[in-house]
């Protein structure tokens, strides 16, 4: 849910965490489960750089926050 520019808050079960960057309030939206990485690249080439987004999904990742599928 994007609570402002630049901040996006994540809702899970277990629980709600607060991210800040733009890169992830355009990036979260397109994390739906049909897209594949190069789709999502794709997606944001125009505001954002193959890497950043890459960097991105990788911390998400690292987290725990997504998964792939």
């Amino acid at each position: 849910r994007l609570i402002e520019d630049g901040q996006v808050l994540l809702l899970s079960e277990t629980f709600n965490t607060l991210l800040h960057g733009r890169i992830l309030c355009d990036l979260l939206p397109l994390l739906d489960g049909r897209r594949s990485w190069n789709d999502i690249v794709s997606a944001l080439a125009g505001p954002h750089s193959e890497s950043d987004v890459l960097t991105a999904l990788a911390s998400l990742a690292a987290k725990g926050y997504v998964v792939s599928g």
